[in-house]
């Protein structure tokens, strides 16, 4: 996929939040995925999420490359320190019982109102997009 820089896409109003399994379906060169991003005029992860991917064993110098050039060009959220923000968070953890990252990444996929890209069968509920 040919990354634009994030201030060059802002025309379409259309907003997406981006879970692990999604990023790494992305890097690995998922086309329909790839094409449903293109469209997109903001594309936003959380630090968290980030944390999560640079974990893995096994990456290599392309793979910590081709994930250099992705983060440059979408947002990167932190969590937030705003009790009201927090109680979201906690809300939504307690009342679908998801694991607490889970729970931050749906919290800041609907604080961000952007639509949530995941493959992960347990936030179904709030996944604009599977793949």
């Amino acid at each position: 996929m040919q990354w634009q820089n994030k201030e060059d896409y802002e025309m379409s109003g259309i907003r997406y939040f981006l879970d692990t399994n999604a990023i790494i379906a992305l890097l690995k060169g998922n086309a329909e995925l790839e094409r449903l991003l293109a469209r997109a005029s903001w594309i936003g992860t959380l630090s968290i999420v980030i944390i999560e991917f640079l974990s893995f064993q096994g990456l290599t110098k392309e793979d910590l490359q081709t994930f250099r050039m992705f983060v440059e060009r979408i947002h990167i959220k932190g969590l937030s320190t705003d009790l009201a923000d927090l109680r979201v968070i906690a809300n939504i953890r307690r009342d679908h019982s998801f694991k607490l990252p889970d729970a931050i990444i749906v919290a800041q996929s609907l604080q961000n109102e952007a639509d949530l890209i995941s493959n992960d069968k347990q936030l179904k509920e709030f996944t604009y997009f599977s793949f």
